[in-house]
């Protein structure tokens, strides 16, 4: 995400004083990081070291540091992507690794329906044969890695993934549930979440007990809606909206409302959360899940269509 703010941040430079020539050298320099430690010919997991030292710890980490992750991997497509955008740097070899990696991850073989209305290839998380087992948020990574590498909408390894996530919408027909409902739902879903937590809930600070309750209220909405869990998930948001955006079409027409309807009914009004976004899944602080809604609603304004089909 660093190196996704930086290359970002260079782009938006127009190189005309000191400082931005500063921002672009420091972004440039995160770009070269991102490419010293992408696993050669694949792509990147936790463990970010350079290649030269990943290769002498194979031995040590018993080869398992060849794997390569799915959701990490994504960070570091994103930032590059941005980079060659902003004009930095980037060696075109980290590209043709990530799509190794896309083809090794992607079971096409495990899906449902035929021709353009196709729902399968979903991606591993990591390596291990868990392609057709990957979540949602790992077929919205793979697809925006697909798509900015060169894959066309209209090619059976996108548009698959694809139909997935709009798997994950609520229904078109759905009612939106009362305060009152959402309410009852919500202390039903945190009176599960305690017990779940059982002794140790009474050791959680206040600030993570008030999370838990902040999630109950989410998860509450989204299934009075009827909507996939992960639809209430804005690390899930990020991820699957920047792919559907490029995927346009029909996709984008019935992605982008029921997406904005979800992020501003779960936007904190009122208070010192005044704006922000609770925290969940992958977002696990109230900053990252603010910073991850705000950067799905700007969607239209930092990114350009690739393909017009």
């Amino acid at each position: 995400m660093a190196g996704l703010g930086g290359s970002a941040g260079a782009g938006d430079s127009g190189r005309i004083d000191d400082f931005d020539a500063a921002l672009r050298t420091a972004a440039q320099k995160g770009v070269d990081c991102c490419v010293k430690s992408q696993i050669p010919y694949l792509g990147w997991d936790y463990n970010h070291e350079s290649s030269a030292s990943r290769s002498a710890g194979i031995q040590r980490w018993g080869g398992s540091r060849t794997a390569s992750d799915t959701s990490v991997t994504v960070w570091n497509c994103l930032a590059l992507k941005s980079a060659r955008i902003a004009g930095l740097r980037v060696d075109g070899n980290a590209f043709n690794g990530i799509v190794n990696w896309l083809d090794r991850a992607q079971n096409l073989s495990v899906g449902k329906g035929s021709g353009s209305q196709w729902a399968g290839g979903r991606f591993a998380y990591r390596d291990g044969g868990m392609g057709a087992y990957g979540s949602n948020t790992m077929v919205a990574a793979g697809l925006v890695m697909r798509l900015y590498t060169g894959t066309r909408p209209d090619d059976r390894h996108a548009f698959g993934p694809a139909n997935l996530l709009l798997g994950c919408l609520p229904p078109e027909d759905f009612k939106e549930p009362t305060d009152d409902e959402i309410r009852k739902k919500a202390d039903e879903i945190h009176e599960g979440y305690v017990k779940a937590y059982g002794a140790r809930y009474d050791s959680l600070s206040d600030t993570e007990k008030l999370r838990l309750r902040d999630m109950a209220g989410v998860a509450a909405r989204t299934q009075l809606r009827g909507a996939n869990p992960d639809f209430s998930n804005v690390y899930f948001l990020y991820h699957s909206t920047v792919p559907m955006f490029q995927m346009g079409g029909d996709y984008w027409k019935r992605w982008n409302p029921a997406m904005k309807r979800e992020l501003l009914a779960t936007q904190a009004a009122g208070g010192e959360d005044d704006g922000s976004w609770p925290p969940g899944g992958h977002a696990s602080g109230r900053t990252m899940a603010t910073a991850l809604g705000a950067m799905t609603l700007e969607v239209y304004y930092r990114y350009l269509r690739l393909y017009d089909w």
